[in-house]
């Protein structure tokens, strides 16, 4: 069921993405591209999960609730929250590495720094994605007054 409306899901983007109204001042990046890319991405992994949980049988894919790891949820609920408490503060930048850092070490990763290194080349590379490419502004930072 959870394969199907994740599927299902994907074809709603796409087809509403079909019908969007794009002024004609964009180029060839537009608002469009994200979604466009996205929907197909769930149709797959939504046929991908149905094929297996029908494969398999519901017993398959069922979670098994002693082996939830608290520490994770816990570590990735810390790392959101962290991030709406800094983004205005801080900038995308910063709390997304917080962020990146705080689900890296929640499931497990013990390299603090090559977790933040990472989370900081990601988030530096999305910040610049979408306020230089893009032209969709992302908190900068009061603090550390980036323009």
């Amino acid at each position: 069921v959870f394969g199907a409306v994740l599927a299902a899901a994907g074809a709603v983007i796409a087809a509403d993405s079909a019908g969007m109204q794009v002024p004609p001042g964009y180029s060839r990046i537009g608002p469009q591209v994200f979604p466009d890319m996205a929907a197909p991405a769930l149709v797959v992994a939504g046929a991908w999960f149905a094929w297996h949980g029908w494969r398999g049988g519901p017993e398959r894919l069922r979670p098994d609730a002693r082996r939830t790891d608290l520490f994770a949820v816990g570590a990735v609920v810390a790392g959101l929250v962290a991030d709406i408490l800094l983004i205005d503060s801080l900038g995308f930048i910063v709390a997304s590495t917080v962020l990146f850092y705080a689900v890296a070490w929640g499931f497990g990763s013990r390299r603090p720094f090559v977790n933040a290194a990472w989370g900081l080349a990601l988030s530096a590379a999305a910040y610049f994605v979408f306020t230089r490419w893009l032209h969709l502004p992302l908190p900068a930072g009061r603090l550390i007054g980036w323009s």
